[in-house]
């Protein structure tokens, strides 16, 4: 009986042991998700950049074979939409690994038996979740604005695509610059998201210091 009675506690201990493992474990994967998705989220801002820079390009050439231009925006065209969908994939799994982590901290605190330490632990929770919260929050407000300005920068090629034409091509010279006028509204949502991004991945890396 005292063999079985001495094996309970350390059974207890061990499986706590695991549970704190596997906490951390998942604040790692959810650190590591937040760094991809800000590598991918600067990568598609700069990438409409350089396709609206190519269709203003074209629309501003003044003489010579138009294709080139074109095909150039065309293809810059392609990486962006490759770029927004990939961003979105990865905006998606790192929602699913914070609440996959978040739920596993609010479980881990439910264990602890210290009134104040588990006081203490929900107010930080609260805090990284609250602050993960808005950067979500953000990212959906980024993509709000970004989707519409994809898409239209889609129709302007399906345009060219039909009337390459010098008349064509003058043709949307307005609609490029009110698009090129109107790029900074989209892109600072995405500037002010990866901002946030950094400060609470921050808060998840097991690193001291600056």
């Amino acid at each position: 009986m005292k063999t079985k009675s001495s094996i309970q506690p350390l059974l207890v201990w061990t499986l706590t042991l695991l549970t704190a493992g596997s906490a951390w474990a998942g604040q790692e994967k959810l650190a590591a998700v937040m760094r991809d998705s800000r590598e991918e989220m600067v990568q598609t801002r700069d990438q409409l950049q350089t396709t609206v820079d190519a269709i203003s390009a074209l629309v501003n050439q003044k003489k010579g074979d138009l294709r080139p231009a074109y095909q150039n925006f065309e293809a810059q065209m392609a990486k962006t939409q490759t770029a927004a969908a990939a961003t979105k994939t990865r905006a998606q799994k790192m929602q699913a690994e914070a609440d996959a982590h978040f739920s596993s901290w609010r479980s881990e605190l439910d264990t602890i038996n210290n009134p104040k330490l588990k006081t203490q632990g929900m107010k930080r929770l609260q805090s990284v979740e609250k602050s993960y919260n808005r950067v979500a929050k953000q990212i959906k407000e980024a993509g709000d604005k970004f989707d519409p300005y994809l898409s239209d920068l889609a129709d302007m090629k399906k345009m060219l695509a039909n009337d390459l034409s010098p008349s064509g091509v003058k043709a949307l010279r307005g609609t490029v610059a009110d698009a090129k006028f109107h790029l900074g509204g989209v892109r600072r949502p995405i500037y002010d998201a990866i901002q946030n991004l950094d400060k609470v991945q921050k808060t998840l890396i097991s690193t001291a210091g600056p």
